[in-house]
This record gives structure tokens, sequence and C-alpha cells, in this order.
């Protein structure tokens, strides 16, 4: 009797999870930043101003100010920006509270938007546009953004509640605020190309070839022999930088063939999840180093080992040889990959 098995789900060198999760994020498309600071400097008007109406300005919260005009707040988890476009919103934790006159008004949630340009705040427990910046300004850096917002003016809804709080006649509609910088680490990378390298492991498929079971790919380019190495490009996938969750995903497959008897087993979309390098369908992974490209935002994890897990394992011998002995084990090298992915 033939036998003709195949694994119809699809299934990833680590985790079954990452297959169809996230797929090249596209231009326009914001992410989650992990981090990051946004310095403001008060303008000289503003500072004159303090001089002259014994205005106190001091830092609360998580907020700092240095040299009594330069003021520091980390940037909220929350905030979302564009890595390529710089488009999205920068939110701030911390405040700043100024005094005059026996009152006191703080301004805290500041919250940038770089497509309108604009700097917002609850100010005396009122959310208010607080500032609109002449230009605005961004670079990318390794992972992450610096925008500069340059000129902020006062608006007048701003500057009359200030007055309003303070007790003062010192606020004018366009008044030069100062000028704003903010450095804003990206929590990952989607991931716009790279590929995965994958060479069979000649000891593992010799036990197969002596059965009469020969693999190829799916999806993927012979690139080498001695050992079979085949290459495919990465479909999508993110990179974090700065957590050990980075995944990837293909298009590509793994095919185990026989021509007598019969047998066939097909593993498709393989991709790597390195949050979960031993929960894998197909195989588990073995890795140490990895590789960041700088200013490239390349990840390259190179020599990865990569062994059967037990189910697979158990598939293989059940489909060519069953009731025999087993051909494979768990934890049988099936090979070695180098894994490229490239950020957006």
């Amino acid at each position: 009797m033939s036998t003709m098995r195949r694994l119809e789900r699809a299934t990833s060198l680590l985790c079954v999870a990452v297959v169809g999760l996230a797929l090249t994020a596209p231009a326009g498309v914001a992410e989650p930043a992990a981090g990051g600071r946004t310095k403001l400097t008060l303008s000289e008007e503003i500072i004159e101003a303090v001089r002259r109406h014994q205005l106190q300005i001091g830092p609360r919260g998580s907020a700092q100010l240095r040299a009594g005009r330069m003021a520091t707040f980390p940037v909220s988890r929350r905030s979302q920006l564009d890595l390529v476009s710089a488009e999205g919103t920068v939110l701030h934790r911390g405040a700043l509270r100024f005094a005059a006159n026996g009152r006191a008004v703080r301004l805290s949630r500041l919250r940038l938007e770089t497509e309108s340009r604009s700097l917002s705040a609850l100010l005396a427990g009122e959310e208010v546009q607080l500032a609109r910046a002449e230009e605005m300004r961004d670079d990318r850096n390794e992972y992450g953004n610096e925008v500069w917002a340059r000129d902020l003016r006062l608006t007048a809804a701003a500057a009359a509640l200030l007055d309003r709080a303070l007790g003062l006649h010192l606020f004018r509609p366009g008044m030069l605020l100062g000028t704003s910088r903010s450095s804003v680490k990206a929590r990952w990378d989607p991931v716009a190309g790279g590929t995965l390298q994958f060479g069979l492991d000649p000891q593992t498929f010799a036990k197969l070839e002596a059965i009469g079971v020969e693999p190829s790919p799916i999806a993927a380019a012979v690139t080498g022999s001695a050992p079979t190495t085949y290459t495919a490009p990465l479909t999508g996938g993110r990179i974090y930088p700065f957590s050990n969750r980075s995944f990837a995903t293909t298009e590509s497959g793994l095919r185990l063939r026989r021509e007598s008897p019969p047998a066939e087993l097909i593993w498709t979309d393989l991709g790597a999840d390195l949050a979960s390098p031993t929960a894998g369908a197909l195989a588990a992974l073995e890795f140490e180093v990895r590789i960041f490209g700088g200013e490239e935002r390349k990840l390259t994890l190179p020599n990865v080992a990569v062994r059967l897990q037990p189910d697979a394992a158990q598939l293989i011998n059940e489909t060519f040889a069953p009731g025999g002995p087993p051909v494979v084990a768990a934890g049988d090298r099936l090979g070695t990959f180098l894994l490229t992915l490239q950020g957006r």
C-alpha cells in the first residue's frame, strides 16, 4: 500500500505562531516607540520674561530642567512614529511647573504631532494646542528618528491661558517658546528584505537518502552544494533591536519525497522566531551570535544550528519507516542556516 502524507498546516522552523504575522509594513505606517527623550530649549524671549517678572519654572515627575532653560522629557512607549517619513505622534512623560504672583500652573502630557507641526499639552487642567512649529526636520538613525520642531510659537489659546492662570500680562500669540529635539527609539523595525540560507546536514540526509528519500526546496533556489544549500527571500517579519523577539517569515518550504514505496512530507512557510527558539513544529534553533548592522538596520544570524523537534522526527519515521527502526531522532541536526533580516 502506498503512503502519501502531507503536512498541510503551515509551520515554522521555530514557532507556528509567526506564520502569517506582520508582513513588511508599507511607508506611512507608524511603529511603536521603545522610548527616547525630547529636549525643549526655551527661547531668549521666554528667559528674559522669566527674569523680568520673577517667573519660576521647575521640573516635575520625570522631566528635568538644566540651566533654567533646557527641559528634557522622556518619550512615552505609547508614541507612534513612522521610521521612514517621521510622521506620527510623540508623547511624553513629566511636566514643567510655572509659578508667579503666588499662583502656579502645570504643563504636562506634551504631545508632538509631526504632520501638523503642533505641540499640545495639558495646561491648567485643559487640553490645549500649546505651540506650532515653523519648521519640522527629521533624521533617520540606526533604529529610530531624530525630529526637530524649530521655532515653536505660542498659540493664542495657550498664551491667554498662561496669563490667566498666573495673573500676568506677559504671554502673547506668536511668542517664541523655543525649539525641541526628539530622539525616538523604535520598538521594532519591519523587515523589508533579507534571506534565509539553509544548508542541509550531510549526515542526517545521508540517513534519509539510504532509504530512498530525497529533499527538495519549495520556492527557494539551490545556491550551493556540499552541503546542498537553499536560499529563500524573506516575505515579512520584524527586527526588535532592544529585545530577543525578532522573527522572519518566508513563502518557501522543504519537501521530503520517496518514489518507491511512494511517500511524501511537505513543510511550508518556513520562518524563524527568536523569541521561541525551542518551540518549533519542525526544528529548534541554537544560536549565540546576533550581529546588528548599525545604520544599515540589518540583523544577521550566522551558523545557526537547526535540530529536529520530537514531533517532526516522529512524523518522518512514521512516514518513511513505519513499523521499522527509526531513521532520525529528536535532536538530529537538520542543517545550518544563515539568516539576514533587512529593516525598512
